[in-house]
């Protein structure tokens, strides 16, 4: 490492062999949205809905903040086939375009604490690859622990 005084100001030269680039999953960025609320306002449940239409996409209930997680997918496209991994375990449920045409009340009336839930926005595409993350890691599970109380389980990765 070399230090190089210009102007009274120090610039760092680091050698390229010492800089290793991290991947930060974007489940990631999206649990650290939802810890805010969590320390803020002790908020579990959340409405993630796309920036475009406002319309909600997806409900979670962030069951489990932080766990540590081991697994192995029979088939997957977008998380890895096995893994060990520090993650937040979610109850979800996707929105369709079958409750497109209801109204949110009455869908968040079905799932209870749903009606305070926050307000997460995200791009169109971000809410799409949520959601084939969470049908990934939900099918990991065995059958007969996939749902908890009218929703989906699944997790979210944290780094």
């Amino acid at each position: 490492m070399t230090l190089i005084r210009y102007c009274n100001a120090v610039t760092t030269r680091l050698p390229s062999f010492s800089i290793r680039p991290l991947k930060i999953p974007l489940t990631a960025f999206i649990v650290g949205d939802m810890m805010e609320y969590v320390s803020a306002h002790a908020t579990y449940r959340f409405i993630i809905r796309d920036e475009e239409e406002e319309r909600a996409r997806i409900l979670i209930w962030l069951f489990k903040p932080s766990m540590r997680i081991s697994y192995s997918a029979t088939n997957s496209r977008i998380i890895p086939k096995t893994g060990s991994i520090l993650a937040a375990k979610v109850l979800f449920k996707l929105l369709g375009p079958a409750d497109a045409s209801t109204d949110i009340k009455t869908i968040l009336a079905r799932y209870p604490g749903f009606p305070q839930a926050e307000y997460l926005s995200y791009p169109m595409d971000v809410c799409q690859r949520l959601a084939v993350v969470l049908k990934e890691t939900n099918s990991v599970y065995p059958d007969h622990m996939r749902r908890i109380a009218d929703l989906d389980v699944g997790w979210l990765r944290r780094v």
